[in-house]
């Protein structure tokens, strides 16, 4: 796991705990886990990557591909992913599609299962991308970049607490939760508690300790 993620082996052979200060690593988004869950069998995903953000941490999924767009690509193996991508937006019937769901995943292509320095075998990777705000697009350089961009969107707090009260009440959110979502999101942002306040908000909150009524 050192190897992996670029740090020196520790002394001993139980689990050590270490510090990532001035390192490229910021949180679960770089995690291996992570990276692997939504990478291709053979390749990176910067598209699977930059959708998942969008969809699980700011609740904006991004608009369908055009009708009659091939969303499968050419992999001519001597070009890089983000090359491919750049020419497969490029298409006249992609011009309609906004980009910034692919550019906010290429954040993390420098650390994947199977790629463990900022280079690959066509050469260094351009880790830039643009992730589309309430107050316009914002450029950033890897992950250590993004992270605080993500942590000041105003639709991360409320999308995430939909996420966790979802999971925790078995079903999907629905009207009758909207003053519970607005509860929770509140007292997570208030407390500045993180993912702890937030557990303990959903836990303590009415659609988590009941159930709706169902009509005889």
């Amino acid at each position: 796991m050192a190897k992996h993620y670029g740090l020196p082996v520790p002394a001993g052979t139980d689990f050590t705990r270490v510090d990532l200060t001035g390192t490229q690593r910021t949180g679960f988004l770089e995690q291996a886990s992570f990276l692997t869950a939504l990478s291709n069998p053979t390749r990176t995903s910067p598209v699977k990557r930059g959708k998942w953000v969008l969809e699980q941490l700011l609740c904006s999924p991004p608009p369908p591909p055009p009708p009659g767009v091939d969303t499968k690509g050419v992999d001519t193996g001597t070009t890089s992913v983000r090359a491919r991508l750049e020419a497969h937006r490029a298409s006249p019937v992609c011009q309609a599609a906004t980009p910034s769901w692919i550019q906010s995943g290429f954040r993390s292509r420098i650390s994947t299962a199977s790629c463990l320095s900022h280079s690959d075998q066509y050469g260094p990777i351009d880790a830039t991308g643009t992730l589309t705000t309430a107050s316009g697009d914002v450029s950033f350089q890897g992950a250590a970049q993004l992270v605080p961009i993500l942590a000041a969107d105003p639709r991360l707090a409320g999308c995430v607490a939909q996420k966790v009260l979802t999971y925790a009440i078995g079903r999907n959110v629905t009207g009758v939760d909207a003053s519970t979502l607005s509860a929770v999101t509140d007292a997570t942002t208030a407390s500045a508690k993180g993912l702890r306040g937030l557990f303990a908000s959903v836990a303590s909150s009415e659609a988590f300790r009941s159930r709706v009524a169902v009509a005889p």
